[in-house]
């Protein structure tokens, strides 16, 4: 049975700061937070803070509460997270998941100008350089890249052009989706942390569809060298870890705790 509002936990994670316009102390400042965690929770809540204060001098001191509040949501997942750090996590993971997904288009958008740059001359072989260029087809948005890809003789297999394909959806979803996690005064921490959770399972299919055209790009720049196969086992992994390093275990904890959790039909069954 999930808790009533009346016995809610609220866990407020501070980093307080002396160079700040937004209150005139740090007291102030944890006042405010305090006033809008009973909002969310309710007046009885119980508000559990994690207090530490920072300065621009010391950006790059080991967050021990960081930690400690990580910690304690994944023992005991209070109803109410309010802590920017958790929003600033999930911000970071989408402009990176964002980096990728541009690199990602403008890829197959370099493959694809190659292999119309090569059908171009085998068509017409007296063409100089600059004419095949001229003659070469404008960018398209992803989509129209990647059939135009499928389209060549590149040699596709099926499994690559179904990688590629949820490799475009899951750029898309970063594109439009990857920073969506609601109005952010209100976004709570099974909220945050499911988003987090999608846009990983995004960023995963991005990956593995990088892997595909970044061989391709390879095998056009450096022809006579064999693939780096080591870089390209690891790559998946060295993406999470880039993407959502910072999350510590906060994404497998949640994602476990999802799977086991019952669905509203099986909480209500008789």
């Amino acid at each position: 049975m999930p808790q009533s509002v009346a016995c809610a936990v609220a866990v407020l994670y501070l980093r307080l700061s002396h160079e700040t316009f937004a209150s005139d102390s740090l007291e102030g400042q944890e006042a405010d937070c305090i006033r809008r965690a009973r909002e969310l929770a309710g007046p009885d809540a119980k508000i559990v803070i994690f207090r530490e204060v920072v300065s621009a001098s010391k950006a790059k001191v080991r967050r021990r509460e960081f930690d400690a509040m990580a910690e304690y949501i994944k023992e005991n997942r209070p109803a109410f997270l309010i802590a920017p750090a958790l929003l600033d996590a999930v911000f970071l993971s989408a402009g990176r998941a964002l980096h990728l997904a541009n690199a990602f288009e403008s890829k197959c958008q370099y493959v694809l100008r190659i292999a119309n740059l090569i059908e171009a001359v085998q068509a017409d072989p007296v063409l100089t350089l600059q004419e095949a260029i001229e003659a070469a087809p404008a960018d398209k948005m992803l989509g129209g890249t990647l059939r135009g890809l499928t389209n060549h003789s590149l040699g596709v297999p099926s499994e690559g052009v179904a990688v590629l394909d949820k490799a475009r959806k899951a750029r898309n979803f970063i594109a439009h989706e990857g920073a969506s996690v609601g109005t952010i005064w209100t976004a709570d921490r099974d909220r945050i942390l499911g988003h987090a959770i999608r846009l990983r399972a995004a960023v995963t299919d991005l990956a593995f569809g990088d892997n595909v055209i970044s061989l391709w790009c390879h095998e056009i720049d450096e022809p006579k060298e064999s693939p780096p196969r080591l870089l390209i086992d690891a790559y998946p992994k060295m993406v999470d870890d880039w993407v959502f390093g910072h999350f510590g275990g906060l994404l497998d904890a949640q994602g476990a705790c999802d799977e086991v959790e019952p669905s509203a039909g099986e909480q209500n069954a008789p």
